[in-house]
């Protein structure tokens, strides 16, 4: 169970990342956090969104490609995320090739400053990932870099099917 730290509402959470095996580690949230402009730094909005992105490192702990994304569901659960609302694409549940990129979602509803509006929080694979690391190497000669054009395109058309899959509408 999280910790909440007073009467700040902010969430004292454990969580998960790989680096060679995986490794506990604290992070902090709250809804408020999207209160405040997105415009305005927050330093303890910037560390839980590094941690985000660090608990979907694909898990050291994990032999089976299905459950590398285990850290960073465990994370979006912690933060509020219901299990029916969390959905990981197909690049994240299997070997890693050239091409793939693994991606996992979630969503819940937000209500911040007496609006109504759905949050969804999307994270990609940093590390762990094998052969899509190739992909680095795929510059092409004009335009964009190829390798991580491919990566945004793939992970762009993950959301819009995630976002049609969940009927998410309205304030996002």
């Amino acid at each position: 169970a999280a910790e909440v730290l007073a009467e700040s509402g902010v969430q004292k959470l454990t969580f998960r990342y790989q680096n060679g095996r995986d490794y506990d580690a604290v992070c902090y949230y709250t809804d408020d956090y999207f209160a405040a402009s997105p415009y305005e730094y927050n330093q303890s909005f910037a560390t839980m969104t590094l941690s985000l992105s660090m608990s979907a490192f694909a898990s050291g702990d994990e032999s089976r490609y299905a459950n590398k994304s285990a850290n960073a569901r465990n994370l979006l659960k912690k933060i509020g995320v219901k299990d029916a609302d969390i959905a990981v694409n197909q690049g994240f549940t299997i070997r890693p090739e050239t091409d793939t990129i693994g991606a996992v979602a979630g969503s819940k509803p937000l209500n911040v400053n007496g609006v109504e509006s759905t949050l969804v929080i999307l994270a990609m694979r940093g590390t762990g990932y094998g052969r899509e690391w190739a992909s680095n190497f795929t510059l092409g000669e004009t335009g964009q870099h190829n390798g991580f054009d491919t990566a945004k395109n793939n992970v762009l058309a993950y959301l819009k099917t995630y976002l049609e899959k969940q009927k998410i509408t309205g304030a996002v």
